[in-house]
C-alpha cells in the first residue's frame, strides 16, 4: 500500500503562494500580473516560486526539512517519491487542496463575475478544471514521466499528525492513522 496525504501538496501551495509570503518578499506586482490559467505563466510561477527539484538526489537524507523558499522541495529520492504519490492521488481523485489564491484561477479571472456565490455551475466546473490543469503542469515540471492515474485500491490516505505535519521527518510520524 502507498501512504499519501493531500495536505502535503496543499500546504506547500499555501506556503509559497500565500498573500503574506508574496507581500513579505515584495513580489505582489509580479505575482498578480500572471495568469495561472495560462500555461506559460503557470510554468513560470512553478519554476519561480516552487522550483522543479534536482534530477540527481541521494536515496535518503539526514536533513528532515526539505522545503525552503527557493531551494526545491526535496533533498532525497524518498522525499520526492512521497510528493509524487501525493500529487498522483490528488490528480486522480481531482481534489482541490489549496486555499492559496492564484491569479487567473481564483481572482483576476477573465469572463467571470468576482463573487464566487454568483457563479453558475459551469463556471464552478471551469474553476475546478483550471486548478486541476495547474496541478497537471506541476506534475509535468516536477517529474520526468507522463502522468498515469493512481490505482486507488493501492493508496491509503494517512491522517496522523506526524505524517501530515512532518512529511520529511519519518522519525516524527508515530503510529499511522488512516482516513
Amino acid at each position: 500500500m502507498i501512504d499519501v496525504c493531500p495536505y502535503h501538496i496543499g500546504s506547500l501551495l499555501n506556503l509559497v503562494f500565500s498573500q503574506d509570503s508574496i507581500e513579505h518578499y515584495r513580489e505582489e506586482e509580479e505575482f498578480e500580473s500572471l495568469d495561472f490559467s495560462c500555461e506559460l505563466d503557470a510554468r513560470y510561477a512553478i519554476r519561480r516560486w516552487i522550483g522543479n527539484g534536482l534530477k540527481d538526489l541521494p536515496e535518503t537524507s539526514e536533513d528532515s526539512f526539505g522545503i525552503g523558499y527557493h531551494d526545491g522541495l526535496w533533498n532525497s529520492k524518498k522525499n520526492k517519491e512521497l510528493y509524487k504519490e501525493d500529487l498522483r492521488y490528488i490528480l486522480t481523485k481531482n481534489i482541490l487542496v489549496s486555499s492559496a489564491e492564484l491569479p487567473g484561477i481564483d481572482f483576476n479571472i477573465k469572463d467571470m463575475v468576482e463573487d464566487y456565490n454568483e457563479w453558475s455551475e459551469q463556471q464552478r466546473k471551469k474553476w475546478e478544471d483550471r486548478h486541476h490543469n495547474f496541478l497537471m503542469l506541476l506534475w509535468d515540471e516536477w517529474f520526468d514521466e507522463p502522468f498515469e492515474p493512481a490505482n486507488l485500491e493501492s493508496y491509503r490516505e494517512r491522517v496522523d499528525s506526524g505524517f501530515v505535519s512532518y512529511p520529511f521527518a519519518p522519525n516524527s510520524w508515530g503510529n499511522p492513522e488512516y482516513k
